[in-house]
């Protein structure tokens, strides 16, 4: 047999291994969505998604900041906030909270809210509207990975949220001046 056909034979051999490996490869099995924590391994992005608060930022009043008792605020002023030493940064951080997006559901039955930081939470976020309630955001701690950080609007279930969330926070926090009612205090 010449060089020729030595070659023809290599690929033919070549092709029926790679054909043999396809027709019989076993499927890796499905990766399971959640961990033994019941948190997310990853987000599916065709999944539709989850907001953690619906409102309008238009509509909001008043924005209070609390971070282990101290108050920080800003307050709507037509089209200005009064109480932040930077132009925008109320407007920034409530785009922020709109676009906040539940990763997953904890639940709120028999769940002991210390176990996520959230009784009492270091951190509230406290929106003040005209017209409606003031809508409240206890944020607790980071998940055992740090990826994520679990939060709680109102009296509703406990919920994990990407970690950005906290440096948004923090962000807004040194922004805000401190509250009237905080500097009375002082």
């Amino acid at each position: 047999m010449g060089v020729r056909g030595t070659l023809w034979l290599a690929l033919l051999t070549l092709v029926v291994v790679v054909a043999y490996f396809f027709a019989f490869e076993e499927k890796p099995p499905e990766l399971p969505r959640v961990t033994l924590l019941g948190e997310p391994l990853y987000v599916d992005p065709s999944a539709p998604k989850e907001y953690v608060l619906r409102f309008d930022p238009e509509l909001v009043r008043r924005v209070l900041l609390v971070q282990h008792g101290a108050v920080r605020s800003a307050e709507r002023s037509g089209s200005r906030w009064r109480g932040s030493r930077k132009r925008g940064a109320p407007d920034e951080f409530l785009e922020s909270l709109r676009e906040l997006v539940v990763l997953t559901t904890i639940g709120s039955a028999g769940l002991d809210l210390a176990d996520y930081g959230l009784a009492p939470p270091s951190r509230q976020v406290v929106l003040e509207f005209s017209g409606r309630p003031p809508t409240r955001l206890s944020i607790g701690d980071r998940n055992p990975s740090g990826t994520a950080v679990y939060v709680r609007v109102g009296d509703g279930p406990v919920l994990l949220v990407g970690s950005l969330l906290l440096w948004e926070f923090e962000k807004a926090y040194a922004a805000f001046e401190e509250s009237e009612a905080q500097r009375n205090a002082s």
